[in-house]
């Protein structure tokens, strides 16, 4: 009986308690690395006309950090695929892509329209596969930058300018699977999240493993992506289409299809 009486006080005070403790909640809520519906569901994209747009910019601030994590399966390769986009009518201020040679780039530019970030790895996703990117950056120091595929650490060919300056992420158009003219991402997305002012180090493993297990698999982020850092990003499109970050939905274009993510 004392054993017994024990356990139900300390499930007790465990139970309220975990509120001070997100990471510990979402673990036995179901969240967290190894959780059973991490990667099951994805969004699939033509190509030609189907995207994801708005327009609304509210809870973005200028920053000179970002951190990015997707996971992507292309049906098209050796072509220009806009993955990540945002525009003013005077041209773009973010735009992550895979090039025609199939690496990863992303360039930005700051509120006075200078590019202070122009990065282009090496490490080519030439296949019809699942792979995972993951992305951290700090403009304030060259020592903090990091794109790994697959877990695998990424190099640059190609990292001028890099600019201590904050990037404008307050903008007018939101794309993903767009340039904010033509759509082009022929494929698949899933567990897609950005989070501007957020920097973490990917150079330490643990960090990753908030993102992709030892395994290479998918993680449970929480149902609104806050796993990682505590808090919500603005953009967790869990199932490649329907943003639970923290700022505005997207719409549907054409009516994209869902299919199944990389760890249905």
């Amino acid at each position: 009986m004392k054993i017994r009486a024990f356990f139900v006080a300390a499930l007790l005070i465990a139970s309220s308690s975990w509120g001070q403790f997100p990471f510990l909640m979402a673990h036995f809520s179901g969240g967290g690395p190894g959780a059973p519906n991490a990667g099951c569901c994805a969004t699939a994209f033509d190509g030609s006309t189907q995207y994801l747009t708005h327009s609304d910019s509210s809870g973005w601030v200028d920053s000179k950090q970002f951190t990015f994590s997707f996971w992507i399966k292309r049906n098209e390769t050796g072509t220009n695929t806009s993955l990540l986009r945002m525009v003013l009518p005077g041209g773009f201020r973010v735009a992550f892509t895979i090039n025609a040679n199939d690496v990863l780039t992303v360039s930005a530019r700051n509120s006075a329209g200078t590019t202070v970030l122009t990065l282009r790895g090496t490490t080519p996703i030439d296949d019809t596969e699942w792979h995972h990117v993951l992305w951290s950056i700090d403009l304030s120091s060259a020592a903090k930058r990091h794109l790994y595929v697959d877990d695998a650490a990424d190099t640059f060919d190609l990292t001028t300018p890099y600019t201590n300056s904050a990037i404008d992420f307050s903008v007018t158009g939101y794309y993903v699977g767009s340039n904010g003219a033509t759509a082009d991402l022929n494929g698949a997305i899933s567990e897609f999240w950005f989070d501007s002012g957020t920097y973490i180090d990917l150079g330490t493993e643990g960090l990753r493993r908030d993102f992709i297990d030892a395994a290479g698999n998918p993680v449970d982020l929480g149902a609104d992506g806050s796993v990682p850092t505590g808090t919500a990003p603005e953009v967790y499109l869990s199932d490649g289409r329907t943003n639970t970050g923290s700022t505005a939905d997207f719409a549907a274009v054409n009516s994209p299809a869902a299919v199944a993510g990389p760890n249905p």
